[in-house]
């Protein structure tokens, strides 16, 4: 799989969750990968969904969806 790297101008630091839930993702995972987009087949869930797969070491947080789907338990 062909992988670009694509760096977001929004900083993470600027994010807060209560519970610290940001701190316990940063704490399991080595990289957290976000996309932000609706589950719609031109959004490509089923790459993101492989892709996850095959990086276990990586936290994968799609947002945006309102109903519950098969994925990789690190997603």
């Amino acid at each position: 799989i062909k992988a670009d790297l694509v760096y977001n101008a929004v900083s993470l630091n600027i994010i807060s969750y209560e519970n610290n839930f940001l701190d316990y993702l940063r704490s399991k995972y080595n990289h957290l990968i976000f996309c932000i987009a609706r589950l719609e087949p031109p959004k490509r869930f089923d790459l993101f969904n492989e892709i996850a797969k095959e990086n276990k070491n990586f936290g994968f947080i799609w947002i945006g969806n309102d109903k519950i789907v098969q994925c990789s338990d690190n997603i």
